[in-house]
C-alpha cells in the first residue's frame, strides 16, 4: 500500500465517524445533555435525591458504552445493543464513583433517537436488588 493510500483510508474512517457522531439515524456516537436522578426508598420518592446534571455518553460501534455525569462523580460503563431499529438501543450499564452511593449500581434501559426532534431520550432503571430504586432520565443531543 502506498503511503497516501493509508492516509486516505484513515481520513475515510474519520469522516464516517464524524458523520455517525452528527447523525440522528443511529444511537452510535456521542450524546450530551441534562439527566436527572430520582431515588425511591420503600416505594416512596426521596425528594433529597433529585438532582439534575450534565452528562456525556459515548456509544461505540462495538456496543461499548462509556460516560460521565458532571457534578455527581458518576462514571458509567456498560454495553448497548440495537433494539428494534438502528435508532434504538437497549442499555446495560453500571454507575460507579457517584457522590450519592445509592446511585452506584447496575441499570438497564433504553436510548431512543428521534430524528425529527434531533434528540435522544435516555431512560435507565436500576436492576432489581435490595438497594433503593434509582431512575435516570434525560434528553440528549449530539
Amino acid at each position: 500500500m502506498k503511503p497516501h493510500q493509508g492516509l486516505l483510508a484513515i481520513l475515510a474512517l474519520l469522516a464516517s465517524t464524524v458523520q455517525a457522531q452528527m447523525s440522528y439515524d443511529t444511537y452510535i456516537g456521542a450524546w450530551r445533555g441534562p439527566v436527572q436522578f430520582h431515588t425511591s426508598v420503600a416505594g416512596q420518592r426521596d425528594p433529597a435525591s433529585h438532582q439534575v446534571a450534565q452528562a456525556v455518553i459515548e456509544v461505540a460501534p462495538d456496543g461499548q458504552v462509556r460516560g460521565i455525569v458532571n457534578d455527581t462523580g458518576c462514571k458509567l460503563l456498560g454495553l448497548a445493543r440495537e433494539f428494534v431499529t438502528p435508532k434504538q438501543a437497549s442499555l446495560d450499564v453500571t454507575f460507579k464513583g457517584c457522590s450519592d452511593p445509592r446511585r452506584n449500581q447496575r441499570y438497564g434501559g433504553y436510548l431512543m433517537v428521534n430524528s425529527g426532534s434531533k434528540a435522544a431520550t435516555l431512560t435507565l432503571n436500576h436492576v432489581a436488588g435490595l438497594r433503593p430504586s434509582t431512575q435516570v432520565t434525560g434528553q440528549l443531543k449530539r
